[in-house]
This record gives structure tokens, C-alpha cells and sequence, in this order.
């Protein structure tokens, strides 16, 4: 074939349509690549910064509040202790107390990269440290060695000094998080901001390499092909002794009409990738940001029914406080009717310290638990009659436990599960001495079937799964006593270990005792861990 030129296409002996191609990809090739490692970059600088907001920051403020409330508990609980010189003013003391331990090492664990935010910290410890060590602990072996009634020679002022250093370093800690944790959200922004402004450089990009293709191909392919178009339409015609006469590039002649039919499907094909990559990462996009604010709204909500419960112990503690008081010193000088009224305030106290004692357990379950560890059942089981020894010895009741197997999960969940359910079988009892029996069983090859049975009043089918809501209760307060959680307590304990639980309906022969036959299950293996 002879040398001839071709509109927009150069000499034939030139450069083929391959070679130009080639040189057009391998640019490309090299801005796609760029543009890559600077939205991978860029991620990780957005990942580092939302692990340090999400993981760290955000949990260390939330710690640190909890700290200072557990140790407002025992500053509060040593004054009531030091006013009434009752020991069960000591609990929420001795339960603050042990909670402050957890809560700086937990700090400690979030906050070890952060050297500014350590020097607060550790500051916060010290007091804290000398605060229970210098005050609290003698204050609390005088009181203990002064009389009922006498005024102990306590130096309050000196603690309420020591307490206000710590409230004022908590406050310094407090300060410094939230400059970490705007710093943070700021670095968050910028990261996300350069994201976003590196896909629109890359749709940018696309663009331009877009119109630059089509110019290039226009000028290399498309007129080339026009003449070989207008060849083919006319043997399609039905001129088929025309001939075929094809100028430009090489690769034109050889691929022919193959080639321009290969070229309108590639690019078919990638314009409907890129379509459904855009639309894949849409959709990815809205299910992150949808995960993230769940996550967030569970957790504020978490923390409040947390804070709230907490704010609602100290007034209730003292209701109930200064009421016994009442009843102590004037019980049988005022008329019965007064004695009456103060007996119910007494009662609804009590009741409303157990009600938010309840919901404090029912919310904790899943968030405070450090972690899944193999746990014997027999010996949760023996740990829960040790708990119920008065109650069981006063209903001469009588437990009766088969081979228990040994599950991944977490003591003081399991523990408290069996507590609520051997206590619930010594409440709802019938005429004859409580007796429960419970036994295991394997249910599949992930679970085991756990059986526990009584010989009580039983529970009516049509309630088989209200007795499992919050706040539930089947039988007036004045017949029964609680606060309508238990059970729900137990559910919530079940599942938070991947089983399920439900009464028996139709109970295996050998297992009934008469009685509310109660079945859940656990896993016999390995299973996720908790965090706390």
C-alpha cells in the first residue's frame, strides 16, 4: 500500500495507533496512580484522626466525668456516714472507691499517647490518691471511733480543701480533653475537606482526560474510519465489487471494522464501571454515616440514662436517710396516722432506690463487662445460693443442680443471672417448700441448652413473653415485691451472650417440677469480647 495523507491522521509511515495509544495510557496511567496515593494518604490522615476523636478522646471524657463521680460518691457517703454513723451509707463509699481504680487505668489506657493530656492526668491521680489515702481513710476509723450522736472530730474543712484541688484538676483535665478533642475534630475536618477536594480534582481530572480522548481519538480514529465507513455502507449497499480502499495509521487497515465495533463496547463498558463504582460508593458512603450517628446516639444515650440515674441515688439516699431518722425519734409520739405517713415515705424510697438500682444493672449490662472469659456455670450456680443463703434458709428451699458445662462469657453477668432467676422461684412460690432444678443439656453443636424449673405458681401461657418486657408485673406489688426487671434483666444478660431465653410451654418429661419452667441458651465456644 502506497504512502498517502490522511485528514488529521499524518503520514501512514508515522507513528501507529498503538505507540500513540500506548504514550496516551501510560500518562494516564501515572495521574490515576498519583491522584491514588494521595486519596490513600489522605484517608489514612482521616482515619488517624477520627480512631484518636472516636476511640480515644471522646471515651477519655466521658471516663474522666465518671471518675469525678465516683469520687463525689465517696465524698458525699463519708459525710452522710460521719452524720448518721450507719454503715449502708459506706456502700456507695466503698463502691466509689473501687470504681476510681478502674477509671484511672482506663484513662491511663486511652490517654498514653497523649503526653500533654497525661501531665493533667497523673496530676488528678495524685490528689485523688492523697485525698483517699491522707483524709477519707482516717476520717473514716475516727468516725467509726466516735459514739453514735457525738460530733466527730473530723476535719472536714482540710477535706473540703483536698477535695476542691481534685475538683479543680478535673476541671484542668476536663479543659485539656476538649482542646485535644477540638483539635482533633479539626484535623477530622481538614482530612475530610482535602478529601472531598481530591475526588473533585479526580472528577476534574476525568473530565479533562475525557475530552482529551475523545479529540485524540477523534483526530487518530474516527476520521481515518470515516473513509473506511463510508467504504463499508457502500458494499453494504450491495456494491460488493467495490473495493475496500483504507488509509492512515496501520492498525486501521489491519483491525478494520473490528476494531471500531471492539472500541464503541470498551467504551460502553467503562462508562457503565465508572456509573456503578460512583453509585457502590454512594451507597457505602450513606451506611458509614448512618452507622456513626447510631453509634453516637446510642452512646449520649447511654450516658445520659448513666448520669441521670447517678443524680437521682444522693436526694433519694437522703429522703430515705432523714425519714428513718423520723421514724426513729419520733415513732409513737405523734399520732398513727403521722407514723403511717412516714412509713410509706420510707417505703417509696426504698422502693425508688431499688427501681434505679435495677435500671443502673439493666443499663451497665454490655458496657461495663471487661471482657469474655470461660466461666464453670456449676460455680456460678454456688455463688448465686451463697448470695441467697438467708433467703433460700429462710424459704427452706432447696436447689437442685445437674453437670453444668463451662461457657465463654463474662462471671458477674452469669452470676447475676442465676441470682434472678433462683430468687424469682423463692418469690413466686406455692404452698409447699421452694425446690428448683436446673440442668443442662446440648441443644446444637454451638449451644447449650440451660433448664431451670420450680415447683412455684407457674405462669400463665398468655404471658409467656410479657414476663420478659421491663417493668412487667404479673401480680399486684402488695402480693409480690419488686420493681418488674428481673426478668428482663436475665433476657437482656442472655442475648448480650448471643442465647435466647423463653418459658417452656411444653417441658421434656423429667424436667417439670409444676411449677414455671424457665429455658435459655449459652455458646459452647469461643464468642466475641465485651468491651468495657
Amino acid at each position: 500500500m502506497s504512502r498517502t495523507q490522511t485528514p488529521g491522521g499524518g503520514l501512514a509511515s508515522g507513528w501507529s495507533l498503538r505507540r500513540r495509544l500506548s504514550l496516551t495510557f501510560v500518562v494516564l496511567g501515572v495521574l490515576v496512580a498519583t491522584g491514588t496515593l494521595l486519596a490513600a494518604l489522605s484517608l489514612a490522615r482521616l482515619n488517624s484522626a477520627q480512631h484518636r476523636q472516636v476511640d480515644r478522646l471522646d471515651p477519655a471524657s466521658q471516663v474522666n466525668d465518671d471518675l469525678f463521680i465516683s469520687l463525689l460518691n465517696q465524698e458525699t457517703a463519708l459525710r452522710g456516714f460521719a452524720l448518721t454513723h450507719q454503715e449502708e451509707f459506706l456502700a456507695p463509699y466503698e463502691e466509689g472507691r473501687d470504681r476510681t481504680d478502674v477509671d484511672l487505668r482506663r484513662l491511663h489506657t486511652l490517654l498514653v499517647r497523649e503526653p500533654a493530656i497525661m501531665a493533667h492526668l497523673n496530676a488528678l491521680e495524685g490528689k485523688a490518691r492523697a485525698w483517699q489515702q491522707d483524709y477519707t481513710a482516717p476520717a473514716l476509723a475516727v468516725i467509726r471511733s466516735t459514739a453514735p450522736g457525738a460530733i466527730p472530730p473530723v476535719q472536714f474543712n482540710r477535706g473540703k480543701t483536698m477535695f476542691d484541688a481534685i475538683r479543680a484538676e478535673y476541671d484542668r483535665l476536663n479543659l485539656t480533653i476538649g482542646d485535644a478533642r477540638r483539635h482533633a475534630r479539626d484535623q477530622l475536618r481538614d482530612s475530610t475537606q482535602l478529601l472531598v477536594g481530591l475526588v473533585i480534582g479526580a472528577a476534574l481530572l476525568a473530565l479533562l482526560i475525557s475530552l482529551t480522548l475523545f479529540r485524540s481519538l477523534r483526530r487518530w480514529v474516527t476520521t481515518p474510519l470515516s473513509a473506511l465507513r463510508r467504504e463499508v455502507r457502500a458494499v453494504a449497499a450491495g456494491e460488493l465489487e467495490h473495493p475496500v480502499v483504507v488509509g492512515g495509521p496501520p492498525d486501521i487497515v489491519e483491525l478494520g471494522t473490528d476494531a471500531e465495533l471492539m472500541r464503541r463496547r470498551m467504551l460502553q463498558e467503562y462508562f457503565s464501571a465508572v456509573q456503578a463504582r460512583g453509585e457502590a460508593q454512594a451507597a457505602a458512603d450513606q451506611v458509614a454515616f448512618q452507622a456513626q450517628e447510631l453509634r453516637r446516639s446510642n452512646a449520649e444515650l447511654e450516658q445520659f440514662a448513666y448520669i441521670a440515674s447517678h443524680d437521682l441515688q444522693e436526694p433519694l439516699r437522703k429522703v430515705a436517710s432523714f425519714c428513718q431518722m423520723l421514724d426513729r425519734r419520733y415513732s409513737g409520739q405523734l399520732d398513727e396516722r403521722a407514723d403511717q405517713y412516714i412509713a410509706f415515705a420510707v417505703d417509696g424510697a426504698k422502693r425508688m432506690q431499688n427501681l434505679i438500682n435495677d435500671l443502673l444493672a439493666f443499663s451497665r449490662v454490655g458496657r461495663t463487662t471487661a471482657g469474655f472469659r470461660p466461666v464453670d456455670l456449676q460455680a456460678c450456680v454456688e455463688m448465686a445460693e451463697g448470695d441467697l443463703e438467708t433467703l433460700l434458709a429462710e424459704a427452706e428451699a432447696v436447689v437442685e443442680a445437674g453437670e453444668l458445662p463451662e461457657t465463654p462469657g463474662d462471671l458477674s453477668l452469669l452470676r447475676q443471672l442465676f441470682i434472678n432467676l433462683i430468687g424469682n422461684a423463692v418469690k413466686f412460690r406455692g404452698d409447699d417448700p421452694p425446690r428448683i432444678r436446673i440442668t443442662a443439656e446440648r441443644a446444637d453443636e454451638d449451644f447449650w441448652g440451660i433448664t431451670v424449673a420450680d415447683n412455684g405458681i407457674g405462669i400463665d401461657p398468655r404471658y409467656n413473653d410479657k414476663v420478659f418486657a421491663i417493668f412487667a408485673r404479673l401480680h399486684p406489688r402488695e402480693q409480690y415485691e419488686g420493681t418488674g426487671i428481673g426478668l428482663a434483666l436475665c433476657r437482656k444478660i442472655v442475648e448480650f451472650h448471643g442465647g435466647t431465653i423463653g418459658v417452656v410451654t411444653d417441658p421434656l418429661a423429667g424436667t417439670s417440677l409444676g411449677g414455671a419452667t424457665l429455658r435459655f441458651t449459652l455458646p459452647t465456644g469461643p464468642t466475641r469480647t465485651g468491651e468495657s
